[in-house]
């Protein structure tokens, strides 16, 4: 197929573009409100940074992986089912940030 090098060429930019942006995502219990009225219960902000690290951990694993298979054997994935999958790990990245931002406000 004659698009399939450049097409995974840019599925893997995207996808490395993908790790960084996830890997920029940080943790909410060294932010302070100013008022201490306003701030979550230490208990609450543990439970919120665990569960948004164990997301933002199995959102990595899955986009390293994405990258190892492509970057290894890009022949072996064609570009349908490459960019199948990248839109599915984007989905996954939309859904994970959707959390982090819920827990901000």
């Amino acid at each position: 197929m004659p698009g399939a090098p450049e097409a995974t060429r840019l599925l893997l930019q995207e996808a490395r573009a993908l790790l960084t942006r996830v890997e920029r995502v940080g943790t909410f219990i060294l932010q302070e409100t100013t008022l201490p009225a306003a701030a979550v219960a230490p208990d609450a902000l543990l439970a919120i940074d665990r569960h948004v690290e164990e997301q933002r951990t199995r959102l990595l694993e899955l986009v390293r992986a994405f990258v190892a298979t492509l970057a290894a054997s890009p022949q072996a994935v064609t570009p349908h089912e490459a960019q199948r999958q990248f839109s599915l790990l984007r989905i996954r990245f939309t859904q994970v940030l959707t959390h982090v931002d819920l827990f901000a406000d």
